[in-house]
C-alpha cells in the first residue's frame, strides 16, 4: 500500500488553511464532523501523529480508521481509567500479559483484551471526537471500543484531548486473529457542539415553530424527499468486503477494512 502524502498536503494552501481554522476555533462556530480533507489538514499539522505513515483508504470521507499498535493486553476484565489515572496506570494492575501483535496474535473469544492504536492525537481547543466499531468488526461479531487516559467515558474523546488511544477488544463469536495494523474502529472528529440539547429540541419541534416535512406519513410510506436524501434503494454487499476463515472458528482481520 501507498502512503499517503502528507507532507504534500500540508504544502497544499487550502490544507494549510483548513488546519489554521481548526487550530483558532474558527471551525467551531458552526459546529459538524469534520471531512477527510481537515482531517488530512490535522494530520498535516502534527495534531494527528501516528510512528508508520498512514495508508491509502485509512482516511474515510468523514472519519480515520485507527490502527491496531504493537502490543495488547490481556486483562481481568473491562475497565475505565477514570479521570485521575492513565490507562497505562490501570494495565499494571489489571493486566495479566502483554501480547506482541507485530507478527499476529489469535484473541480468544469472551476475554477481555486492551490494544494500543497507532494513532495519536493532540487534538486543538473545541475539537471532540467520537469512535466507533468499523462495520467489518460488527459482522466478526467483536466486540470493540475506544479509550482515552483519563476519563469515565468509551468511545468519546474529550475536547483538546492529547495522548495515546487504546481500543478493548473482545471477541464474542470466534477467535481473530489480529496484527499491527489491523483497523477495528473509526474515529469521527467533532468541531464546536454539533449536538441539539433539550431546550433547542423543545424549541424546534413545539407546536408553534416553523412546520417540517415528516420524513414517513402515518400509513409509515416514505416520502419522496426522504428517499431522495437518503438515496434509498436496494443494497449489495460487494464480495470483497467479506472476511474469509483462515481456519474453522476463526476469522482473520485484515489491516484494510
Amino acid at each position: 500500500m501507498r502512503s499517503l502524502d502528507l507532507p504534500g498536503a500540508a504544502r497544499n494552501g487550502l490544507a494549510m488553511n483548513e488546519a489554521n481554522n481548526i487550530e483558532t476555533g474558527a471551525a467551531a462556530s458552526t459546529g459538524g464532523i469534520l471531512p477527510g480533507h481537515a482531517i488530512e489538514a490535522l494530520a498535516a499539522s502534527g495534531a494527528i501523529t501516528s510512528a508508520r505513515p498512514f495508508v491509502e483508504g485509512q482516511i474515510q470521507p468523514a472519519s480515520l480508521d485507527l490502527r491496531l499498535g504493537s502490543r495488547a493486553y490481556r486483562v481481568r476484565a473491562s475497565f475505565l481509567p477514570g479521570p485521575l489515572r492513565s490507562v497505562e496506570e490501570r494495565l499494571s494492575v489489571l493486566g495479566l500479559h502483554e501480547i506482541d501483535l507485530e507478527r499476529g496474535a489469535v484473541l480468544e473469544t469472551n476475554t477481555v483484551y486492551i490494544a494500543e492504536i497507532e494513532e495519536h492525537l493532540a487534538l486543538p481547543a473545541g475539537l471532540s471526537a467520537a469512535a466507533n466499531p468499523k462495520s467489518s468488526t460488527g459482522r466478526l461479531d467483536v466486540f470493540t471500543r475506544i479509550i482515552t487516559d483519563r476519563t469515565d467515558r468509551f468511545d468519546l474523546v474529550a475536547q483538546g484531548y492529547a495522548g495515546k488511544l487504546y481500543a478493548e477488544v473482545s471477541p464474542r463469536t470466534f477467535p481473530v486473529l489480529v496484527r499491527r495494523g489491523s483497523r477495528l474502529a473509526q474515529l469521527r472528529l467533532r468541531s464546536g457542539e454539533a449536538r441539539l440539547d433539550d431546550d433547542e429540541l423543545v424549541r424546534r419541534w413545539s407546536p408553534g415553530a416553523r412546520p417540517r416535512s415528516p420524513l414517513a406519513s402515518r400509513s409509515a410510506s416514505i416520502s419522496p424527499a426522504a428517499q431522495r436524501s437518503s438515496a434509498i434503494g436496494p443494497r449489495t454487499i460487494p464480495a470483497s468486503s467479506m472476511s474469509t476463515a483462515s481456519a474453522p472458528m476463526r476469522h482473520a482481520i485484515s489491516g484494510t477494512r
